[in-house]
């Protein structure tokens, strides 16, 4: 087992923890916590068994298995930029409404007291 190897486990393994702490927390849903430990792992069994992989990367003809973590590391980052940006536009137009009902209620309740 190489240092690299070693270092990926330990990661891995210590991602699936604090999954599971943020889960009890409830920071995570339950999918969000079942697609996050899928994700540690997928990254765990890929990087103990790195020779199993060799199946996946002859047929897309990419030279070493390091090459494909890189790939599929953009990959994913990519969705998570994409999810994390449109949480993020439908919770700013949750709190435009939100503030535009406020705004509205307090301009009813103003013309009321006068």
């Amino acid at each position: 087992m190489t240092p690299i190897q070693l270092l990926g486990i330990i990661f891995a393994i210590a991602m699936i923890y604090l999954t599971y702490v943020y889960y009890k927390k409830k920071i995570f849903i339950y999918y969000d916590a079942l697609i996050w430990i899928y994700i540690w792992v997928a990254l765990l069994f890929a990087v103990s068994f790195p020779y199993r992989l060799d199946i996946i990367i002859q047929p897309l003809k990419i030279i070493r298995i390091m090459d494909l973590f890189t790939i599929g590391a953009v990959f994913l980052l990519f969705a998570i930029a994409f999810v994390v940006f449109a949480k993020s536009r439908y919770n700013e137009r949750r709190i435009e409404a939100i503030v535009k009902e406020l705004a509205l209620a307090k301009r009813e309740w103003e013309k009321g007291e006068t």
